[in-house]
């Protein structure tokens, strides 16, 4: 290879690798699905959830207890590209129900749902 084609494809592949690396949202993964496991009914208080999870997106009251709602977007490789990404791949949704009877578990659901199950419960999303 000859330098100047050399020195475009070092170019190109450096912007590509920093083209990818805006693809990734900063920060620590959160992994509810193991997190949740850690959470024993009738054992475990509500501030011991409040460390493990830290505070509920949702908080619900009714005549049985208390419900604290978790939910965590998971988007596709394709859903994170830059510009194109609105139209391409999907959203998926994370979502832990936590039910109290008192200060204690009494119930503990982890549900994986596509972007449309997640609209149709009516809670927030981030678009």
């Amino acid at each position: 290879m000859d330098k100047p084609l050399k020195t475009t494809a070092r170019l190109l592949l450096l912007g590509l690798c920093l083209l990818n690396s805006g693809c990734f949202p900063p920060g620590s993964a959160r992994h509810l699905s193991s997190e949740v496991c850690l959470l024993m009914p009738e054992q475990t208080t509500k501030l011991d959830v409040v460390r493990q999870l830290g505070s509920p997106q949702i908080k619900r009251h009714n005549d049985e207890g208390e419900t604290w709602v978790y939910f965590q977007e998971k988007k596709s490789f394709t859903k994170r590209i830059p510009w194109a990404g609105k139209r391409l791949g999907q959203k998926d949704y994370e979502v832990v129900t936590v039910t109290f009877t008192g200060n204690t578990v009494h119930a503990c659901v982890f549900r994986a749902m596509e972007e449309e199950e997640f609209r149709s419960l009516g809670l927030p999303t981030s678009e």
